[in-house]
């Protein structure tokens, strides 16, 4: 079809994720045209955008692991510590135990939100209407921190006191994601 149009075109297969491969692309649009001036990278998998319901669970799947961070990790891994000492602790009160299944069944929620692009652009727009509010998680953070080493010595570091300190935990994360996204946008630019 481009031939028909009286123009030139080069097709070589090659493999993006390998270095040879891309090394050899390069080599051989040089040597039949003397030179590159522009390159651009479409590969990759993906899926036609389209509505949750309509997706595969592969293609759900496929979607959030695009975007698993740090951070979906440890909104995980909090939730499964908070379910495994709520199971591994039956004769804690049981207000404490439900809080911990409440906390876990939020990390899980947060884990699996933390995938969806609407959190990063969120926290994007909002940083860049208000660059002066990039102090406030700085500052849940540290007081966070600070009321939960309170409640523990206050209470003489008991178990209840240490759990009710570990459900702060997701907050401390939440806001540190926070932080780590405006510094990824104060780096671009």
């Amino acid at each position: 079809m481009i031939r028909e149009t009286g123009a030139e075109c080069l097709f070589v297969r090659s493999d993006v994720s390998s270095e040879p491969e891309v090394k050899a692309l390069i080599e051989k649009t040089v040597a039949t045209y003397g030179r590159l001036d522009f390159a651009f990278n479409n590969a990759g998998f993906g899926t036609v955008p389209k509505p949750l319901h309509e997706q595969s669970v592969e293609d759900f799947i496929r979607e959030r692991m695009k975007r698993f961070t740090l951070f979906t990790f440890l909104y995980l891994a909090l939730g499964v510590c908070l379910t495994a000492i709520a199971l591994g602790y039956p004769n804690l009160p049981s207000s404490l135990q439900t809080s911990l299944f409440v906390s876990a069944g939020a990390s899980y929620i947060v884990c699996l939100l933390s995938t969806f692009p609407f959190w990063r652009e969120t926290t994007i727009r909002f940083y860049r209407r208000r660059n002066s509010a990039v102090i406030i998680p700085w500052l849940v953070i540290g007081f966070n921190i600070v009321w939960m080493i309170w409640e523990v010595q206050s209470q003489n570091w008991t178990m209840e006191a240490i759990l009710q300190a570990f459900l702060r935990v997701i907050v401390v994360l939440l806001f540190a994601e926070i932080i780590v996204i405006t510094w990824q946008v104060n780096s671009k630019h």
